[in-house]
């Protein structure tokens, strides 16, 4: 797979500023700034409700913005269409999978060749797909919906790179998988990261965030509320803390005592 091609002047893969995502009257992200450099795996973690998916399918062009602007390489995507996003090279592992279980493996995998026309490569694409998914290979005559929950989400994230993405997104690829699958999908993630592919990749597992990632952010109520370096140790107290609201929990307490104390009158 060929590394990430990085425009002229574009400094960030994918730059998204002060986004807002609502639902009606409920907002789900409150005007977020993320910036994601060429070549870099960042993790976004947080509790259920926190606005994680919403700000990949925002990325993705799935939902629209109430306000705030996202760049993929320099250029507003903003407002596109989601095939027009994936034919500039964005790819995403939704929640859930997303697999068609009537259709089989290789059907599934053709699928994500809808924008190429480039028949060698897709070819030489699936070949190098296939090595890196082996029980996929295995499976190609079968119907998705017969692989093992583990096995669909190797064969969601082999659709998606067989759009030849810059940037993959990947919404929970962890979700309900059993320990020993988790590793697997997590060690074919290691070697794309390993060649340079850009990935954003949303999470509930801190640990296993940290243990991936290159960077971590903590999104709660919708609010990046810590990121920090996995290189860095003493940055995973205060991502801990963020995660776990304990910093919310310390602010509160602060708050009830600065209420409840009796105001005293200044003596000269």
């Amino acid at each position: 797979m060929s590394a990430p091609h990085i425009l002229g002047s574009a400094v960030f893969a994918i730059e998204i500023s002060s986004l807002q995502i609502a639902y009606g009257r409920l907002t789900a992200v409150h005007g977020i700034d993320i910036a994601l450099t060429p070549g870099e795996a960042l993790c976004i973690v947080g509790p259920n409700g926190a606005g994680k998916s919403s700000t990949l399918l925002a990325i993705a062009g799935a939902i629209r913005p109430r306000q705030g602007d996202i760049s993929f390489f320099g250029t507003s995507i903003v407002r596109r269409q989601p095939e027009d996003i994936c034919r500039m090279g964005l790819s995403m592992v939704p929640e859930g999978r997303g697999i068609f279980p009537a259709l089989t493996v290789r059907e599934n995998l053709m699928l994500g060749t809808f924008n190429r026309a480039d028949r060698s490569g897709i070819a030489d694409d699936l070949a190098m797909t296939l090595d890196r998914f082996p029980i996929i290979a295995e499976r190609m005559h079968s119907p998705a919906g017969k692989l093992s929950g583990g096995e669909q989400q190797q064969l969601a994230i082999a659709r998606a790179l067989m759009c030849r993405p810059r940037i993959l997104l990947l919404d929970e690829p962890s979700l309900g998988l059993a320990p020993m699958m988790t590793d697997r999908v997590y060690e074919a993630l290691a070697g794309l990261k390993a060649e340079g592919l850009t990935l954003l990749v949303v999470e509930q597992s801190l640990s296993r965030a940290l243990a991936f990632g290159d960077r971590v952010l903590v999104m709660r109520e919708g609010v990046i509320q810590a990121q920090g370096s996995s290189r860095q140790p003493e940055d995973h107290a205060s991502l801990e803390a963020a995660y776990f609201g304990f910093h919310e929990r310390q602010n509160s307490h602060e708050r009830s005592d600065a209420h409840e104390r009796p105001a005293t009158a200044e003596r000269s």
